[in-house]
């Protein structure tokens, strides 16, 4: 199962922000006001950290282009401010309950959530991180590791 519910993502231009969430990753982002909700997959994390966007990101834009052709929806491939692929579903939803006829389809679209492993392939911040607080870990000689995987030197 799956829920919808407000953004804590900062400086996203919209007037409304919610998002699409199943097991503590969120997966699509609805943005506008009644009336107009614009539909997208999901490339980054949410700002507190504690929900983290699909690490999958191919198999998401598969879905979401299945889920357009279902619907009928005058989808398109953009970037993000980061340089990010994802799919925009265009205006699709009048009022934030038909999201929910969308999300059904797409993780019907989706199929199994595909795990990010743990260990010596896995994600190294997962195994060393604070739990669900999204805080930097410190590593050694002022470099700490961030959420989203990346190296921060911040010098000694």
């Amino acid at each position: 199962m799956f829920d919808i519910r407000k953004s804590d993502k900062a400086n996203f231009d919209s007037k409304e922000h919610f998002i699409v969430v199943r097991e503590g990753v969120v997966f699509l982002r609805f943005a506008g006001s009644e009336g107009a909700y614009s539909m997208m997959t999901a490339t980054a994390d949410e700002d507190s950290g504690r929900i983290v966007a699909y690490w999958n990101q191919r198999e998401l834009m598969d879905a979401a282009i299945k889920v357009c052709e279902e619907f009928g929806f005058k989808h398109s491939a953009e970037q993000d401010s980061s340089g990010r692929a994802y799919v925009n579903f265009g205006s699709t939803c009048e009022y934030l309950s038909d999201a929910y006829r969308v999300a059904e389809s797409f993780f019907r679209h989706l199929g199994p959530i595909e795990r990010r492993s743990s260990g010596a392939d896995g994600n190294l911040y997962d195994e060393l991180g604070l739990g669900d607080s999204g805080e930097d870990v410190y590593l050694s000689d002022g470099v700490y590791l961030k959420s989203d995987g990346s190296l921060d030197d911040r010098g000694r």
